[in-house]
C-alpha cells in the first residue's frame, strides 16, 4: 500500500499537492479562523510550514517509492520491483540528475535479471559530467557497479579502470557507516580483479577476510564468486555447498539461474557445458 501510495504521487506531483496538501492547509486555515485560537500572522506561518513539509514530502516521493523496491532486491532478491519502478519513473521525471540517478539503479536491477548487455549500455548511457559535485560516496557507488558488471561480462581490463576510479573516490569518503561500506565493496573489488587476473587462490583468500555484508543480494553474489573459484582450485564439494545456497536464497536473480546452471554440470560433467555467464532475462 506504501509503494503504491508514493509511486502515485511521484508520478503526479502537482495533483498529488492539489490533492493532499492544498486541502490540509485549508483545513487548518479554516479551522483556525473558526476557533480563533491564534493570531493571524501566527496562523499563516503555521499554514507555510504545513505546505513546505508537504512540498518535500512530494518531492520526495520517488526515493521512498525506489527504497522499498530496492528492498525487494537486497531482502528477498528479487529485481523485478525496481525494474518496473526506475522505468515508470524515468517515464516521468526529466530532472538530469535523477534521471542519471534513476538509471544506474535500473541497469542494477537489469544486471539482477540476468540483462546483461542492456544493463551495460544503460550505464554507458549515464552522463558522468552530472556527478561532477555530486557526494564522492555517488562516485564511488557508480564506479563500483560499473567494474563488477564488466566483471561478470568478462571485461577485465575495463572492470580494472573502474576499480582504480572506485579506488581514489574511496579516498574521499569519511563518513563512518560509508566508509566501512566503501571498505567491503574495495575488498570484493581487489577479490574480482585477482579473478580477472587468474589469481583464483589468492582472489578467494581476499573474499574470505570479512567484512559487512549488506544484504541477503550482496551474500548471494559473494557466495557465487567463490562458488566459480572454487570451481577453478578443483574444489568442486565447497563449490557444491556454496551454490545450493545461491539457488535457495538467489530467488529471482541470474545469481540463482547461474548457480542451477553450474550445479547441473557438476552432476552431469559428460553433458554439453552450461552458460555460466547469463545474458538473458530471467522470466518471472
Amino acid at each position: 500500500m506504501k509503494y503504491r501510495y508514493y509511486m502515485w504521487v511521484a508520478k503526479h506531483e502537482r495533483l498529488a499537492f492539489l490533492c493532499i496538501v492544498f486541502p490540509l492547509c485549508l483545513v487548518y486555515a479554516v479551522g483556525f479562523t473558526l476557533l480563533d485560537l491564534l493570531p493571524v500572522p501566527l496562523r499563516l506561518i503555521i499554514c507555510a510550514l504545513i505546505a513546505l513539509v508537504g512540498c518535500v514530502h512530494v518531492s520526495q516521493a520517488h526515493i521512498y517509492a525506489e527504497s522499498i523496491a530496492l528492498r525487494e532486491l537486497n531482502d528477498r532478491c528479487n529485481p523485478y520491483p525496481l525494474l518496473d519502478t526506475c522505468r515508470e519513473l524515468m517515464e516521468v521525471k526529466r530532472n538530469p540528475v535523477l534521471s542519471a540517478a534513476l538509471r544506474i539503479d535500473y541497469a542494477l536491477a537489469l544486471k539482477y535479471c540476468g540483462r546483461h548487455t542492456e544493463a551495460y549500455e544503460t550505464m554507458a548511457s549515464v552522463d558522468t559530467a552530472l556527478f561532477n559535485r555530486a557526494a564522492p560516496f555517488v562516485r564511488f557507488i557508480y564506479y563500483n557497479n560499473r567494474s563488477d558488471l564488466c566483471t561478470v561480462m568478462q571485461k577485465f581490463e575495463e572492470a580494472e579502470q573502474w576499480y582504480s576510479l572506485a579506488r581514489t573516490e574511496a579516498l574521499r569518503i569519511t563518513a563512518p557507516k560509508q566508509k566501512r561500506m566503501v571498505d567491503t565493496y574495495l575488498r570484493e573489488l581487489e577479490a574480482m580483479s585477482l579473478y580477472g587476473r587468474g589469481l583464483w587462490r589468492e582472489a578467494l583468500d581476499k573474499f574470505g577476510e570479512g567484512g559487512e555484508v549488506t544484504s541477503v543480494r550482496h551474500a548471494m553474489e559473494k557466495e557465487l564468486f567463490c562458488a566459480k573459484l572454487h570451481l577453478k582450485l578443483g574444489e568442486a564439494d565447497k563449490a557444491t555447498v556454496r551454490l545450493e545456497r545461491v539457488v535457495q536464497s538467489g530467488n529471482l536473480t541470474y545469481l540463482a539461474a547461474e548457480a542451477r546452471s553450474m550445479l547441473a554440470e557438476l552432476v552431469s560433467p559428460e553433458s554439453e557445458p552450461a552458460q555460466t555467464d547469463l545474458q538473458e532475462d530471467i522470466t518471472r
